[in-house]
């Protein structure tokens, strides 16, 4: 996490480095009958800016306790911003409540309630995992059996020994989750937490996750893939530009990925162009209509040409997905943005 905090000083040159050493501050953890059980995080206007480019524009989602919510939209669209706002790394305007305390005003008393996985994790590479966890253990005020339980946990128990520099992008993640597991924090963060993982070791990783859920952890998440969205989100949040431009469980995303559908996009008039020859390359069936692209959803879902225009850093500006019958269930999964 202090690596992380140094990693975001060096990009940015605002984060509150004292605010994640906090955590060894000797003020237990609220008790579970202390955390609100209304919104376990709350997020109310949220606006952050670097300089003149504004990245956040008004963000506003609660979670609920126990429930896995998934950030996913491409590159530039907020979603590792929000994570680290929520966990005060950066300034910002708005209301960010986690438990009912506010993380700026009740910082130290919030982060105790957050655990964190980032993108890019930075330990000592000389350092075993032992020797890490321990670490962290002590600035917790953890004991030494959570740090043996939880390496059982996420299977680093043979690997204790062995230096961080000898592990593999795999474990190194299953490290980092370690750590922000110590200390039994009801809230997980993760910021494309498999970017660097091959598929082995993703799937494992997942599957680690997904068991971590069971327990009852809220967890959020942020994410451009989706097979972890549908392997460990109830909700998801499609962001673009800072924005939500569609909450929905992903159920109702699986009954929108079938054929019948259109997908209304709406993008700026300079990108219209480029974006119907890119859809129609890859074999979606699209048309222009004023400054939208109606593209008909087939067999690959409506998540398919979202993920081809964010590959290619083409920015939606809303999204509408409109049914074609007249039944009763074919009005819109999604509410307008």
């Amino acid at each position: 996490v202090i690596g992380a905090a140094k990693l975001e000083g060096r990009r940015h040159g605002n984060v509150k480095l004292n605010r994640v050493l906090e955590c060894s501050d000797r003020e237990p953890l609220p008790a579970t009958s202390d955390v609100s059980t209304d919104a376990l995080v709350s997020v109310k206007d949220l606006h952050k800016s670097f300089g003149r480019r504004q990245v956040l524009r008004g963000l506003n989602f609660s979670v609920p306790r126990g429930r896995a919510i998934a950030f996913w939209g491409g590159n530039g669209a907020g979603k590792s911003t929000t994570i680290k706002c929520i966990l005060g790394l950066l300034n910002f305007s708005g209301s960010i409540r986690v438990g009912g305390l506010d993380v700026i005003r009740q910082g130290k008393r919030a982060r105790r309630l957050l655990g964190y996985v980032p993108q890019e994790l930075s330990f000592y590479p000389d350092w075993t995992v032992r020797r890490t966890m321990d670490f962290c253990a002590r600035v917790k005020r953890v004991s030494s059996d959570e740090v043996q339980r939880l390496l059982t946990e996420v299977g680093l128990e043979t690997h204790a020994a062995k230096k961080v520099s000898e592990l593999s992008g795999g474990m190194k993640q299953r490290l980092g989750l370690a750590v922000a597991l110590l200390g039994n924090p009801p809230v997980l963060l993760l910021d494309e937490f498999t970017s660097n993982l091959d598929a082995e070791a993703r799937e494992a990783l997942i599957a680690l996750l997904a068991r971590q859920r069971s327990k009852g952890l809220t967890i959020l998440f942020a994410t451009h893939r989706m097979d972890e969205v549908e392997a460990l989100a109830d909700e998801v949040l499609f962001m673009e530009q800072g924005q939500v431009l569609r909450r929905c469980t992903v159920a109702e995303m699986k009954r929108a990925a079938v054929s019948g559908r259109t997908l209304k996009i709406s993008l700026s008039a300079n990108q219209l162009e480029q974006a119907s020859t890119l859809l129609g390359t890859a074999g979606h069936k699209c048309r222009r209509a004023g400054e939208n692209l109606l593209v008909e959803v087939n067999g690959h879902g409506a998540v398919a040409p979202l993920e081809l225009l964010w590959e290619r850093h083409i920015q939606i500006r809303e999204l509408d997905l409109i049914h074609r019958s007249e039944t009763a269930d074919d009005k819109h999964l999604f509410s307008n943005a």
